[in-house]
């Protein structure tokens, strides 16, 4: 069994999951917190006494329950216990409590040259068309994720990482046809390296995100896309990426969304993002500490040009889904980046948030746990 988590081996479970929790198999079977029964849970009264508490989905104290299933972290008491299991299953059988891998994935990386900004706007144009085209629920490419990592080098280079179910017979054809949109258009070719068969365990273990000896120093910010880029957000992307001031380590990420994690009704879950189809992060990353300042004003701008239309953030509408708590960026709640006259709360939770906070009263009214953009009383 597995469940569908992400794959940077630093992260530890308590936030991933609060937050909803979202990885490789997402688009194939939802998120952790779509198989979140419970918590466990040490709260605090008004009066400062803790106490251990069990939240489940079928009760008792249900609201503690859905406020872990996309609340974020560090907002509602200490979790000690997560419990898995999950909609379809009715815990007789622990087999079948949670879903299974596939039993083998082909896998890919296709490395795209970057030559000309007419080139980039069309590979890009052709990826984020291609996974809007296929984002609902039970779609036959609910089986692929391909993260598209634009890295900032002198060249310029663009890698296209392919997991793909090998388990339909029709694996290896879905994957040329992919293959194929993703291409159409895009001058130089991309070198395509050796198809390979393997299990899921050693696809994430050996091809995905190998642990760094020595992790960066890090911002990031991310968004939601309920519709791809126009044609200027791209060359805005581009003017970014092709800046030799920030030459290194920083990456602008694309991470299939949609599929399975669309097919869970509004408001079932405390996490908001159930009509999204991509997730955008610009990941910058530096050294030295006396990179600070630079790296992370390189990120906020590009964030800010990307996002001009809204005030520098992606408040939803019908092109933008918001953003993901569990990659927190405290510019949002900033008026000096955030000039949509929009809350920050708006772009991490929706329409939920009230829900959220009515909760916060019930379980936290001390607000013993806070951080800068916890939920507030």
């Amino acid at each position: 069994m597995t469940v569908p988590a992400g794959i940077c081996k630093g992260v530890g479970v308590g936030g991933h999951i609060c937050g909803g929790g979202y990885g490789p198999l997402s688009r194939r079977h939802g998120l952790v917190a779509d198989h979140l029964y419970g918590v466990e849970v040490v709260t605090v009264d008004a009066a400062g006494r803790a106490a251990l508490v069990l939240a489940t989905k079928d009760g008792p104290h249900e609201d503690l329950w859905w406020a872990h299933t996309g609340g974020g972290g560090g907002n509602f008491g200490v979790v000690t216990r997560f419990l898995l299991r999950s909609a379809d299953s009715d815990g007789s059988d622990p087999h079948l409590a949670l879903p299974r891998p596939p039993a083998n994935v082909l896998s890919t990386r296709v490395l795209f040259p970057i030559t000309t900004e007419d080139s980039f706007v069309r590979l890009l144009g052709n990826y984020l068309a291609f996974f809007h085209q296929h984002s609902e629920p039970d779609d036959a490419y609910a089986g692929l994720y391909a993260p598209l990592s634009v890295r900032t080098t002198a060249l310029g280079s663009t890698e296209l990482l392919v997991l793909l179910d090998g388990d339909p017979r029709e694996a290896h054809d879905r994957l040329k046809a992919f293959l194929a949109a993703i291409t159409d258009g895009v001058f130089p070719p991309p070198l395509i390296e050796p198809l390979v068969r393997m299990s899921y365990f050693d696809a994430v273990e050996r091809i995905y995100y190998p642990k760094a000896a020595n992790s960066p120093r890090v911002k990031i910010k991310a968004a939601y896309l309920r519709r791809p880029y126009s044609a200027e957000q791209l060359r805005t992307c581009y003017r970014h990426m092709m800046d030799v001031s920030v030459i290194g380590e920083s990456v602008l990420e694309f991470l299939p969304f949609g599929g399975a994690v669309n097919a869970v009704a509004l408001g079932a879950t405390a996490m908001p993002a159930r009509d999204s189809f991509m997730q955008m992060l610009i990941h910058a990353a530096w050294r030295r500490p006396d990179g600070d300042e630079h790296f992370v004003t390189w990120a906020r701008r590009f964030y800010a040009e990307l996002y001009a239309e809204t005030g520098g953030v992606p408040v939803p509408n019908e092109r933008n889904g918001g953003s993901y708590i569990n990659y927190p960026d405290p510019d949002l709640a900033d008026p000096n980046w955030n000039t949509s006259g929009v809350p920050w709360h708006a772009c991490y939770y929706g329409a939920q948030y009230q829900r959220l906070q009515r909760i916060k009263a019930t379980w936290d009214p001390g607000t013993v746990f806070r951080h800068r953009l916890s939920v507030q009383p």
